[in-house]
């Protein structure tokens, strides 16, 4: 039926509608239509204190997610608060991590490295992933960027944002145990860091 064709929620990066789009480097991905809608919407309102951080209308937030896995466009009246819960929600709901568990103990690995490399070992470790989740996550990544850039408004620095998207975008728990990892300061877990390091890359 209609709504199993157009689900967009809880469907693979590579079996939903998408659209190319240019980095500012000139760089061509392809990314989840949707993502690119609501990563628009909440730039033209990124100096809005407490994005990713306050949590809107849960109400507001199921109803556009009905809206969207019905196959509509993403309506330009969804509140930018209710819009960065929705992206959120839509890493969330990905069948699998968006950093495959292999690439992420790799990324923890990187941590041993000396910070001169470290970022430049970050982006390499990109390289192993599925084209589908290396794209989608350059493209994210600029938007995180963009966001945190406007944190002198929103109070969203890469920090702040990892400690609310990391559990979006990396498993739950590496494969193995890395004791540098757990040396990380008592506020920041295993992923918060590489993702500040590499939305900091962005920037």
């Amino acid at each position: 039926g209609l709504l199993l064709n157009s689900q967009v929620f809880g469907k693979a990066l590579s079996e939903v509608p998408a659209v190319c789009v240019y980095m500012r480097d000139g760089t061509q991905v392809t990314v989840p239509d949707f993502l690119v809608d609501i990563c628009n919407l909440i730039r033209s309102h990124v100096t809005t204190e407490g994005i990713f951080r306050k949590a809107g209308s849960s109400q507001r937030q199921t109803d556009i997610k009905k809206i969207i896995d019905s196959g509509n466009p993403l309506p330009n009246t969804v509140h930018v608060i209710d819009a960065a819960c929705l992206l959120k929600k839509y890493l969330q709901c990905l069948p699998e991590p968006f950093l495959t568990p292999e690439v992420f103990t790799l990324f923890v690995k990187c941590l041993n490295l000396n910070k001169d490399i470290q970022k430049y070992a970050f982006t390499l470790c990109t390289l192993l992933l599925p084209l589908p989740q290396r794209e989608t996550l350059a493209y994210l990544m600029e938007f995180l960027g963009d966001v945190a850039a406007a944190s002198g408004h929103n109070l969203m620095d890469s920090h702040n944002l990892a400690i609310v998207l990391a559990p979006n975008l990396f498993p739950v728990t590496p494969p193995s145990t890395n004791h540098k990892a757990n040396q990380l300061s008592n506020n920041i877990q295993p992923g918060h860091y590489e993702l500040t390091t590499t939305i900091d890359v962005i920037k």
